[in-house]
């Protein structure tokens, strides 16, 4: 859409959402406008970029030693409960192994690794982490930290896969209650518009979304500072329902000149690759922006169904068969005849 911000496609989407939930028949709607996070609490809190925040289990900071973790209540009832395949579950997710970041589980005054292996070695008092997560005799603690510099976003993002881990094991065993009719939307927002990555000749960076997105006004001033690329926000939003991404979106780059110099001088990506696009901007090209929704993740969420593939008119089977037409198969020569191609079977 031209001549459109965030706050007009975040108000469109909602009342779309909004429509399609009351012709699907949904009592219980949430209530607009949806909650907002930014992609920095999301992660800090939730480990995720795409957090379900119908459970609490949030991951605390804690003043011992850079620990950070998460509480589960009511473990020690709830491992009485499991079952062997939960316990598979549990324990191929705790089987995490890293030379950035290191785990352990404490319970009461005991401190194990994930393995559930003793471990003397922590610097940190069970008792006084315990404190601070507000940890009961029949609670556990989940906690990690960095082994090195640049490790936290790796930390975060493991101790949330953890998270969702052990909420599904608590489900199972009527720990964790959730309402199927529970409905909660969240946009996530502000997030990095660079991501640095390491190489062989150094720091670089790629674009978080894509690079067309647009930076925040603010920050727009830091594009010219290699120091500040990781500190640029970027105009590109998420919309997330209960832990499942539902869609994204971004306002576009609509200068030419700011577009080229974000593919030379920040990407290092040749401008030429692009000659189109950016010819296009300088022919006086609007300010806008867009999102894209996955329909069918919606729908499967909507009737509670455990597959994509429950929801789609036609799936493709396991193997990558799609049931109605036979594709892929075999195209007749007539046919390739009549569309003038032709194949070249020396080739392997």
């Amino acid at each position: 859409m031209s001549f459109i911000d965030e706050e007009g496609i975040m108000g469109l989407i909602e009342q779309l959402l909004m429509h399609v939930l009351s012709a699907a028949g949904v009592d219980k709607k949430p209530v607009i406008p949806f909650p907002r996070m930014t992609y920095s609490s999301a992660l800090s809190q939730y480990g995720s970029d795409k957090p379900d925040t119908r459970y609490d289990m949030k991951i605390h900071q804690t003043s011992q030693f850079g620990i950070r973790g998460f509480k589960v209540s009511n473990w020690k009832s709830a491992l009485s409960l499991l079952s062997k395949t939960d316990r598979k579950l549990l324990d191929d997710s705790l089987n995490l192994r890293s030379d950035r970041v290191q785990f352990f589980l404490v319970h009461n005054e005991s401190v194990t690794t994930l393995d559930g292996s003793p471990y003397y070695g922590h610097d940190f008092v069970p008792s006084e982490l315990r404190s601070e997560m507000s940890s009961g005799a029949e609670d556990l603690c989940v906690v990690g930290r960095s082994l090195k510099a640049g490790s936290e976003t790796a930390l975060l993002t493991e101790l949330g896969k953890l998270r969702t881990t052990f909420a599904s094991v608590l489900q199972k065993t009527g720990h964790l209650k959730l309402d199927p009719s529970q409905l909660n939307f969240l946009w996530i927002v502000d997030f990095p518009l660079f991501t640095p990555i390491e190489t062989l000749q150094g720091m670089s960076f790629e674009s978080t979304h894509h690079p067309f997105t647009a930076p925040r006004a603010e920050d727009e001033v830091h594009l010219n500072n290699p120091t500040m690329y990781s500190q640029i926000l970027g105009r590109h939003y998420d919309i997330v329902l209960n832990g499942i991404e539902l869609g994204g979106g971004s306002i576009r780059i609509h200068d030419a000149i700011q577009q080229e110099h974000v593919f030379k001088n920040i990407l290092k990506v040749s401008p030429d690759q692009f000659h189109h696009l950016l010819k296009g901007l300088k022919s006086g090209c609007p300010p806008h922006g867009g999102i894209a929704l996955g329909f069918d993740r919606l729908m499967a969420l909507l009737c509670h169904a455990e597959s994509l593939r429950d929801v789609i008119a036609f799936p493709k089977s396991f193997r990558g068969k799609d049931l109605l037409t036979g594709a892929p198969a075999d195209v007749d020569r007539s046919d390739l005849k009549e569309y003038h191609i032709a194949l070249n079977t020396s080739v392997k």
